[in-house]
Formats: structure tokens, sequence, C-alpha cells
């Protein structure tokens, strides 16, 4: 094991291959992280810990470990900024158990990452760089990705899910959630196996896919159901469903505001999906197998 010890000023500092420990001390320190299993203090001061010269994704995890795969798992303390290697699919993940109170705030396009709800009524917010992928938490999230491919996970809670640019892959997770795809071909799939939620999806720009079921079965049986907001058949855009679309039944009736007919959509007796604003459903063109 090496042990480093920084100085009172900005130092630069190298982990070394094997297990290191690192203290920075003050100032404002930039240490690369390298393999191993490491815990890295930073000390007072703005402190960056960079992971480009790894040539694997890394994965920042609640308790604030980054796990760098087969290259070994970090701990760290007092660091305000995590540099991700740049082109691998690196991901947040802030999955927490079901009655932790943590919730998170995370603009990938601002590279930004705000903790809620600490035990002691304290927030943490952290620079993140060159992630593309974030899992929420099971309290109410707000996620923002950016313009690459992002996977946007919301776990519990009712979360709040914008894609940004990029063809993305939105998941609401149990809970009623709002998913906004932003430009790009989207997967929008707001169902997250609970009786009575009510999810809001939005595809905007490009063509997107509504996921109101898959391979094993429909979703929304029982209560609940999903709002599609925009549904444009002339941007490609799809509904995907369990079986063949002539399980399906649509009734056109005014339902998300008085002003317009929307589209409802039923699995039997069922109300699955709310096509809002339009009629112009059709399920033999419109829909498409899980």
């Amino acid at each position: 094991m090496t042990v480093i010890f920084g100085s009172d000023f900005g130092d630069t500092i190298f982990a070394s291959p094997d297990n290191s420990t690192i203290f920075s001390g003050a100032g404002d320190d930039y240490i690369f992280g390298s393999i191993g299993f490491d815990f890295i203090d930073g000390g007072s001061g703005f402190d960056v810990v960079d992971y480009s010269f790894l040539n694997t994704p890394i994965s920042l995890e609640a308790s604030g470990v980054v796990n760098k795969g087969l290259a070994g798992t970090d701990q760290m303390s007092s660091i305000e900024a995590i540099v991700a290697p740049a082109g691998q699919f690196n991901l947040i993940d802030a999955s927490t158990p079901f009655n932790s109170p943590v919730s998170i705030v995370v603009d990938l396009a601002l590279n930004s990452l705000t903790v809620n709800g600490i035990p002691g009524a304290r927030s943490l917010s952290r620079t993140v760089v060159n992630f593309t992928d974030v899992i929420g938490t099971s309290q109410a999230d707000v996620i923002f990705g950016d313009s690459q491919d992002n996977i946007l996970i919301g776990g519990g809670g009712d979360d709040f899910i914008f894609g940004d640019s990029g063809n993305d892959q939105l998941f609401g997770g149990s809970g009623s959630d709002t998913l906004i795809g932003g430009s790009g071909n989207d997967i929008l799939n707001g169902y997250g196996f609970t009786n009575g939620e009510v999810d809001v999806l939005v595809g905007g720009d490009g063509s997107d896919l509504f996921v109101l079921g898959d391979a094993f079965g429909s979703y929304y049986l029982g209560s609940g159901y999903a709002i599609i907001d925009d549904f444009n058949p002339i941007e490609g855009d799809l509904i995907q469903v369990f079986g063949s679309s002539s399980n399906y039944s649509l009734s056109f009736q005014p339902f998300t505001s008085t002003n317009a007919l929307d589209t409802l959509i039923f699995a039997g007796s069922d109300l699955i999906g709310v096509v809002a604003g339009t009629t112009d459903v059709i399920p033999a063109l419109d829909f498409v197998t899980a």
C-alpha cells in the first residue's frame, strides 16, 4: 500500500497502481485516480479526482464509493468533483433502500449533482463530468440528461426526467413520473409495476417509442395509466404493447381537458393509456408488439 500526503497548497497527485491512501491536505488539489482499492481524502479546498487515465467505465454510487469494475473501488471523503473516463458509459447509481430519505437533482449537461435529504438535514453538491447514465433513488428525483444517448432511470418516487437531445432511454420506475424525451429518437417507459401510478410521457422531436407493455404483459392493469402527451405518427412515433394490436380497444372522449378529444386505450376493461389531444391513433399502424 502507498500512502501519499499533500501540502497546504494546490497539489497534483497521481494515485499509484497498487492500493493507495491519499490525504491531499488543504488547497485546491487535482488527483488522478488509478487501478486498485484506494482511499482519497481531499481535505479543505475544491478537490478533483480525475479518472481519465482509466480505460474502463466507472460508477459513482450512493455511498460515495467509485466502482471501477475489475479495476477496484475507491472510498472518498471531501471530494468536490469527479471526472469519469471520456467515451465510456459512466453511471451515477443513486439507488437507495425504500425507506431512505435521500433524493437527487442531477443535470448531466451542467455536470452537476446535488444529493438532498442526507441525515442531519444536509445537502451535498458535486461536479460530475463525463457521466452518461443515471439511476435515481427511492424518492422523488429530478434528472436531466445531455446531448449523449443517456439511460435515465428514476427508481422510486414521483420523478421528473428530461432526456435533452440524443437518443435516450427513460424509465420512470415506481411512482407517478413525468418523462420528457427532448429531441432525438427516445424510448419512454414510466411503468414501475405498482398500482395507481399515473405517468406522463412526452416524446418531443424525433421518432419516439411509448411503452405500455412488454413481452410479458400489458402495463397499468388494475389502476393507473400513462398519458402520452405529444404523439405524432408523422414523426414515426409508436406505442409498444403486449401481444396483438387487435387485443386493444379505443375510446375517443375528453379526458385530460375539455377542449379536445383524447384517445383512450383499453386492454380489456382496463384503461392503460391516454393519447392526449388527438384521435389520430390507428392500432394496426401505430402499435408495435414488444
